[in-house]
């Protein structure tokens, strides 16, 4: 049953990145991107907002070595907040 229940989460993070990515691609160039750190959000880019959907895809999780995967689920939340002006 709990294997049911990670499938769809895995799913709806797909589909959530999917549509970060659709959104950022979209933006006219110029435009100001803040990335949420923390509690904060921060003046970025988008070519960096973009950086942080790649990283956060499945994909490039199994792509990650261990040590390299505990430091940055430690630094970078699970979803990407991105406020886009």
């Amino acid at each position: 049953m709990s294997g049911h229940k990670d499938k769809d989460h895995a799913q709806r993070k797909e589909r959530l990145l999917a549509v970060e990515r659709a959104e950022l691609n979209s933006l006219k160039p110029g435009r100001a991107v803040y990335l949420k750190r923390g509690g904060l959000f921060y003046l970025s880019s988008k070519e960096a907002a973009l950086e942080r959907v790649q990283d956060s895809t499945p994909q490039a999780s199994s792509n990650r070595s261990s040590t390299s995967r505990a430091s940055r689920s430690q630094e970078s939340p699970q979803v990407i907040q991105a406020l886009l002006i």
